[in-house]
C-alpha cells in the first residue's frame, strides 16, 4: 500500500505511527508542501518511526498520485459546512484524487471545528512575498496564499484524532 501525504500534521503522524505498531505494511510519499517545505518536517518524523517514505516536490507528488492508494491530510480548520481549510495546494490534490477516485481522510480533532465557513477562493491569510522570492523584481506581483479550502464533497472521511478507532 502506497500512502500519499501533504504538508505537516502531528495527527497524520499519529495515525501512520498507529497503522506501523499494528503491523499494516505500507510505503510513504510525502510531498515536500512548498513555499515553506513543511513536507521535510513529515519525512523526519516518518524517518525517525522507521517508516519506508520517499519525499518528492509537489509537482511529482500529484504525478504520483494516481499510484497512491490512500491519501492522508491534517486541517488547520474544519468549516461549520464540512470543508476543509489547510496548507495551499490542499484543494487541488484533492480535487484531482476525486477524479482518480483515490480516497482522501482528513485526520483532525475537535479542537479544529469551527463555527464559520468559508468560500473556495477567499484568501483566509497570506504568507511574507519573501519566501518566495528574497527581492521581488520591479513589476513582479508575487501571490503567496496560505491555506485553501477544500469542498467536503472532495474528501472521503474525517477521522477524529480524539477518538481510539
Amino acid at each position: 500500500m502506497t500512502i500519499l501525504l501533504f504538508c505537516y500534521s502531528k495527527t497524520v503522524i499519529t495515525y501512520i505511527s498507529k497503522a506501523k505498531k499494528e503491523g499494516k505494511n505500507f510505503t510513504v510519499i510525502v510531498m515536500e508542501t512548498r513555499p515553506n517545505f513543511t513536507g521535510r518536517m513529515t519525512a523526519k518524523a516518518l524517518l525517525k518511526l522507521k517508516i519506508t517514505t520517499t519525499l518528492v516536490t509537489d509537482m511529482v507528488g500529484l504525478l504520483l498520485l494516481p499510484t497512491a492508494n490512500l491519501i492522508l491530510i491534517g486541517a488547520d480548520i474544519i468549516a461549520k459546512n464540512g470543508d476543509i481549510i489547510n496548507k495551499v495546494g490542499t484543494s487541488v490534490l484533492c480535487q484531482l484524487a476525486h477524479l482518480y477516485h483515490v480516497p482522501v481522510y482528513c485526520c483532525a480533532d475537535a479542537s479544529k471545528h469551527s463555527q464559520e465557513n468559508y468560500t473556495a477562493h477567499q484568501t483566509i491569510k497570506t504568507r511574507p512575498l519573501r519566501e518566495v522570492f528574497t527581492k521581488t523584481p520591479k513589476g513582479l506581483t508575487v501571490l503567496n496564499p496560505a491555506y485553501d479550502v477544500t469542498e467536503r464533497k472532495k474528501i472521503t472521511g474525517v477521522l477524529d484524532g480524539n477518538k481510539e478507532e
